[in-house]
């Protein structure tokens, strides 16, 4: 069955039916194609505004691979975004400030279901949007991969694509990682959901 991912315009429309720390975690899932427990952990120290790069440390990696962390670069337009964030002045913390503990299955499911929801009043047809943060991660990679290199796209995501040794995966210059970074489009803001059922109220539960 051929794998079905939203498009970057598709993914702007699910984000503008999202509010508060919801509308914060989909964007970071849609500029960095990280999967979703490793956004809920991610530190404002984490990213490096200067260098315009994220680690992902070793401790949030899901493959041995994985694990031995790496430094990407970033879009510019998602510092933009984060850039009108409130955060620590030292830049500690998490970066999705949910107020509540999200490690449960409970808070897990409750996450999904209230993404799910925006996706529905985005007007996102359900083949693309069966796993509700997933389908972020599928989408980067298959808007992406129209666009860049695609070692450099899998190199992001953190798939081990066979090249070089392990310092290469922490070189946010190995590969052409900075040009694909670049060709992450960026969010359109104007775009509102289709279904006609207003913004999301995610952000109160």
């Amino acid at each position: 069955m051929e794998t079905k991912a939203p498009t970057w315009e598709e993914m702007d429309r699910c984000i503008a039916a999202c509010n508060g720390w919801h509308r914060q975690l989909a964007l970071v899932l849609r500029f960095t194609g990280l999967r979703v427990g490793q956004v809920m952990k991610l530190l404002w120290s984490d990213f490096d505004f200067d260098a315009v790069t994220l680690t992902v440390r070793p401790e949030l990696g899901k493959t041995p691979y994985e694990k031995m962390g790496r430094t990407v670069p970033v879009s510019k337009y998602l510092l933009k975004e984060m850039e009108q964030w409130k955060r620590p002045w030292d830049c500690s913390g998490y970066l999705i400030d949910c107020g509540r503990e999200q490690t449960g299955r409970r808070a897990r499911e409750a996450r999904a279901r209230d993404l799910r929801r925006a996706w529905v009043r985005a007007g996102v047809p359900e083949a693309k949007r069966g796993q509700p943060h997933h389908c972020f991660r599928k989408g980067f990679k298959s808007g992406l991969v129209r666009e860049a290199d695609w070692f450099a796209v899998e190199r992001l995501l953190g798939h081990k694509i066979g090249t070089g040794e392990g310092h290469t995966y922490t070189d946010p210059d190995f590969l052409p990682l900075r040009e694909a970074a670049a060709a992450i489009p960026p969010l359109s803001n104007h775009l509102t959901p289709v279904s006609g059922e207003g913004r999301s109220n995610a952000g109160s539960s």
